[in-house]
């Protein structure tokens, strides 16, 4: 272990990454240039800890906020494991549409994500056991995800201005949804594992009115007593701890809630829309072809369509692309279409430009680390974007011959959130600036604006060379307005009156088409400009209102006025992180051979997440060798991709060192026994846009109690592969192709053996339920058989198999335990072993969600193959 504890030191010393120590907060960062935007992060971060006090107290220690500039994906996650963490991006959300009526989006953020670190170590009223130790114990139990998220999105609706619990998004969607045959159960929201529309949102929309309700009704300090409650359970679920404490159902409450919603929604007048699609989950970037005669749009699952439009209706849809998912669109010209999606590459994930041809479906990246958002063409072939960066500013760069240059940076501390530009090369944009968003003219490098009020006025569009349209919550829901250049025409007027809300759309000079917010998802609707539609009035709108927030020229003021605390900065090391966190059981139960296996694992991890350590003893009933079955070893990795940061891009390589007596299987699987030695390994996770390579060295020397001396023993692993999988990591669809080779050691001594493999996977409806299809082969030399075949050097094996998973929805009390489905999954496996022969299994599965949040899936397979085989797994996706 000592050797192991040199490495760590040495690597900790050549980081480069720096903290800011603030008085609850410590922020690492790992670039120079983001030093400033560091010291806001801990400024901020304190000031929203000083609003959480009176809810839940004071963290006992600092709390770790990293910043990551490494993605163009706008997120912010905490995690209670191994200690309070809070990972931010460092980007402001120009597309997401999230917070833009914060006078600080940092503020935004941060209450939101430190809410969660707060109340995951609130652990009044826990279960009063003595501490021994376990990973997880120091943490309260995690509530229903309705909860989670909803009391984030409560807090942050009572201490900023931009909070989604009352903003107009969030009306619309509840308002519609209410109305519909699709509001979610109680039950259904509690649970991690929820994708019906409206998928990711439920949790944050319908949790925090829930919540405001439960609060308006029964006060804050009831919830806190319910969490008491909550924390000290072990089976009970949240709606049993809400009955212990006030003596009601909290499904009653759910449905009195609905009821209230229903009142609100049935009274809002609307007018008819003419609707051009059938429900998307998500339907996007609607554009007109230069000529008027064509739409684009971005719909899913993730596919650009275009259609021909007749002034009336949408006909000969074709889907161009599939499996794309454009951050927003343009044309280039009548045949070209243009956009910005991310593009995974080593450690990094960011928006590049690309073009797409229409008649061929090719696809050309157009720029590398662009960061690019919002693609717009201007009249002389060239494309504008927006680029935003923390240590850059907000700024508008020209894409032209292959090369990029600077076309306009925006005013200090405001945004560019919305762009157009017009058939003749004029420029609108939506211009965020402390919580106000308004549409302006850019001319000449100078803003000339159109609207000035505390409402937010998104989506610009060109409607002619006079005329804008956008979508402004100025009625109190997203609707479409339309403002003129001219003077004789000067004004705003309201074109739609939606229950839903309406959003991005795209005008010609005889229609406007516009996303619109229904039951299931977005719709593409028709806006016709004639007589016939109704219209209100621009005096309808009130836009004389009191406006909450200084106007632009005060924020400039007040943003210049601000200055930072002094806080410390040095070099991060992490030695002091590294003392153990705590530990964790293993078992297991094994049917060939009989036997069962149990031990302990004491982790480390430090607070950058690179480096972990972990110290593992186990006994094996059914290990033979030295120990006697028992198998003690450490392990060192540095960048090993922990599961704590899965949300973010993975580090390209990592490597780590692994040494003591250790369960070991060579390749022929001769024997099941424990090796004493010492292993390095290297890994390379390299994603190249929407395929990820992999490799994998394991060196190692090794001692077998069966074969009397040390033995190398290598493997090496390459793979490239394009897969996708749902909650419990079933692969759903995709292809994977692999190498592997080894020397390994073995009780014979050391053999070579080198294999590869390939497998498809692919959607296959089977109505009224999905299925997925999978078909596989691996063949190769003294290979690792993957059924019980008789080991020739030469062998291959296919597979046919078939996934069906069939709902059931059995849950306790309000889903803290619940069966979701069961999977079944047949495969035949037809082989070369010297003779041709025929295999065959199946694996049933139960699909559990424990603890609202954990999905698992509890198998069992049989088979047949030269004699019985039967197995016994779990699948816990982390």
């Amino acid at each position: 272990m000592r050797v192991l504890w040199v490495l760590l030191t040495f690597l900790s010393f050549a980081s480069s990454q720096q903290e800011v120590l603030a008085r609850h907060v410590r922020v690492l960062f790992d670039t120079p240039e983001l030093e400033s935007y560091a010291l806001q992060v801990a400024q901020e971060a304190e000031k929203s800890l000083e609003v959480l006090q009176p809810y839940f107290g004071l963290p006992e220690r600092p709390i770790v906020i990293t910043i990551n500039n490494n993605t163009d994906i706008f997120n912010g996650f905490a995690s209670p494991l191994p200690r309070p963490k809070v990972s931010v991006r460092a980007l402001f959300p120009n597309t997401a549409g999230l917070g833009f009526g914060a006078s600080s989006d940092l503020f935004f953020l941060l209450i939101h994500e430190l809410t969660h670190a707060q109340q995951l170590a609130y652990t009044e009223g826990d279960s009063g056991l003595p501490s021994i130790g376990l990973v997880g114990e120091n943490t309260s139990r995690v509530p229903p995800m309705w909860f989670l998220e909803g009391i984030a999105v409560w807090i942050e609706s009572e201490h900023t201005e931009a909070g989604r619990r009352d903003d107009a998004f969030t009306k619309g969607l509840l308002y519609t949804l209410v109305l519909s045959d699709h509001f979610p159960a109680l039950d259904d929201i509690s649970l991690d594992t929820y994708g019906d529309w409206p998928g990711g949102n439920a949790r944050y929309l319908l949790g925090a009115g829930f919540l405001d309700y439960l609060i308006e009704t029964y006060t804050f300090e009831t919830i806190l007593t319910v969490l008491r409650d909550f924390n000290a359970g072990f089976l009970d679920g949240f709606a049993a701890s809400w009955t212990r404490i006030t003596g009601k159902n909290l499904f009653a409450e759910w449905e009195n809630w609905k009821k209230i919603l229903e009142q609100e929604a049935q009274a809002i007048a609307t007018q008819e829309q003419t609707l051009l699609t059938e429900t998307s989950s998500f339907t996007s970037s609607p554009v007109f072809s230069p000529d008027g005669k064509q739409l684009a749009w971005v719909s899913m699952p993730s596919k650009i369509v275009i259609a021909d439009f007749d002034g009336t209706e949408l006909v000969n849809q074709k889907t161009i692309i599939e499996r794309r998912f454009p951050e927003s669109l343009d044309w280039l010209n009548d045949s070209t279409l243009i956009y910005s999606r991310i593009v995974r590459q080593p450690g990094s994930e960011f928006l590049e430009l690309f073009s797409l041809d229409i008649q061929s479906g090719t696809e050309t990246q157009l720029t590398q680390n662009a960061r690019a958002q919002m693609p717009k063409a201007i009249p002389d072939g060239c494309i504008l974007f927006l680029r935003d960066l923390p240590q850059e500013g907000s700024k508008l760069q020209q894409f032209c011959d292959g090369a990029i240059s600077d076309f306009w940076l925006a005013p200090q501390g405001s945004h560019i959130v919305g762009l157009d530009v017009s058939a003749k090369g004029k420029i609108v944009l939506s211009l965020w600036q402390m919580g106000q968003v308004d549409i302006a003219v850019l001319e000449n490098q100078q803003l000339t604006f159109l609207t000035r009020d505390s409402f937010q006025d998104l989506y610009p569009s060109w409607q002619g060379e006079d005329r804008i349209v956008y979508s402004s919550d100025k009625t109190g829901m997203f609707e479409l307005h339309r403002v003129s250049l001219l003077e004789e025409g000067r004004g705003q007027e309201v074109l739609t009156q939606t229950l839903g809300g309406v959003f991005q759309s795209s005008a010609s000079e005889g229609a406007v088409i516009y996303t619109a917010l229904g039951a299931e998802g977005y719709d593409l609707a028709l806006l016709k400009q004639d007589a016939s539609l109704v219209m209100l009035s621009a005096e309808a709108v009130d836009l004389t209102s009191d406006i909450k927030r200084p106007a632009w020229e005060e924020n400039q003021q007040v943003k210049a006025s601000v200055e930072l605390e002094p806080f410390q900065i040095r070099p991060y090391s992490s030695n002091p992180s590294m003392k153990p966190y705590g530990w964790l059981p293993t078992f297991g139960v094994s049917l060939t051979p009989l036997g069962a296996e149990l031990g302990m694992s004491i982790l480390s991890l430090d607070d950058s997440l690179q480096h972990s350590l972990s110290m593992n003893i186990a006994y094996d009933t059914t290990l033979d060798g030295h120990l006697y079955g028992a198998t003690v070893y450490g392990n060192y990795s540095y960048h090993a991709n922990s599961v704590y940061n899965s949300l973010l891009p993975p580090y390209p390589f990592s490597f780590g060192v692994q040494l003591g007596v250790w369960e070991h299987s060579g390749h022929l699987r001769s024997k099941h026994e424990t090796a004493l030695g010492v292993q390095v390994f290297g890994s390379a996770i390299l994603p190249l846009d929407r395929w990820v390579a992999r490799g994998r060295l394991e060196v190692g020397l090794l001692h077998l109690r069966s074969y009397d001396s040390f033995q190398p023993d290598i493997r090496l692993e390459a793979s490239i592969s394009q897969l996708s999988t749902d909650d419990w990591s079933y692969r759903t669809r995709g292809q994977r192709f692999g190498v592997t080779g080894v020397w390994g050691a073995t009780d014979q001594g050391a053999s070579f053996g080198a294999w590869a493999d390939a497998v498809y996977y692919r959607f296959v409806p089977l109505p009224p339920l999905s299925g997925t299809l999978e078909l596989a082969l691996r063949a190769g030399y003294r290979q690792s058989p993957v059924i019980g075949l008789s080991l020739e050097d030469w062998a291959a094996v296919g597979l046919l198999g078939y996934r069906l998973s069939i709902p059931i929805q059995w849950r306790i009390d309000d889903g803290v335990y619940s069966l979701e489905r069961l999977t079944l999954e047949p495969r035949l496996r037809p082989y070369f072993d010297g003779a041709l022969g025929l295999a065959g299994d199946l694996t049933l599965s139960a699909d559990t969600v424990l603890g609202y949040g954990a999905p698992v899936s509890l198998s069992l397979s049989v088979g047949y193959a030269n004699g019985f085989w039967y197995a016994l797994g779990w699948r816990l996706p982390l």
